[in-house]
């Protein structure tokens, strides 16, 4: 916080013996300065991170403090936007319409004080902005009763698939580095061949929920002739 520094001043004119003083007081108000380390946070794709700095060594945040900035974004970000407004933190819902992890680069001015005498410093927030991983299943499954089907799955390399079959349990299932991966499941009814999610192998998980159907056919009743 500000702290004040009170100088106690003696004015003298004239010459000894005959002296005349007169005693005032300055007082200098000493605002804080920021001092702040860059920082960095990793999202998902289509979530919003927010980076609050704290009063905690080595950063120091006067109570106050507000934060503008200017940012950096490669192609494939949208959501980010420079702030010319103090904002009590660094905040901003990014997208990642890639396929690739991209970073995004806020320059952040902190300040602390009232105008003209605003203390400022600045310091960088790398965003790390995950894609969401994809998985889906080639081609259009149509069986027959109770007969395997090979399911091959096409996605994002080593993500994780969880699924559920005719209302069973949840499985997982790992794609390899090429996204590619498949099981055998052998389906007894025309059903929803669920996808639970699937999840990234990336900090943090990021997941997107996925449907697909499996055809069943009905087998024709048999015709007697009379």
């Amino acid at each position: 916080s500000a702290i004040n520094v009170v100088y106690t001043v003696t004015a003298s004119v004239g010459t000894a013996p005959t002296v005349c003083t007169d005693t005032f007081t300055i007082t200098v108000t000493v605002n804080p300065k920021p001092s702040i380390a860059n920082k960095t946070q990793t999202i998902c794709s289509g979530t919003t991170f927010s980076v609050t700095p704290t009063d905690t060594a080595p950063d120091v945040v006067p109570t106050g403090t507000t934060y503008t900035w200017t940012v950096t974004a490669p192609a494939g970000i949208t959501g980010a936007s420079n702030q010319a407004t103090g904002q009590v933190n660094i905040s901003q819902a990014l997208t990642n319409t890639t396929t690739a992890p991209l970073n995004v680069i806020y320059t952040v001015t902190a300040s602390f004080g009232l105008a003209p005498n605003v203390c400022t410093s600045t310091f960088i927030v790398t965003v790390t902005v995950n894609p969401l991983p994809t998985a889906s299943i080639a081609g259009t499954i149509t069986i027959c009763p109770s007969t395997e089907a090979t399911i091959t799955f096409t996605g994002t390399a080593n993500a994780t698939v969880e699924y559920t079959v005719n209302g069973g349990g949840v499985q997982t299932l790992d794609l390899d580095a090429s996204g590619f991966g498949s099981i055998t499941e052998t389906f007894t009814i025309t059903t929803t061949y669920l996808l639970v999610g699937v999840f990234s192998n990336s900090t943090p998980i990021c997941s997107v929920p996925l449907n697909q159907s499996v055809t069943v056919n009905v087998l024709p009743a048999p015709l007697i002739n009379m």
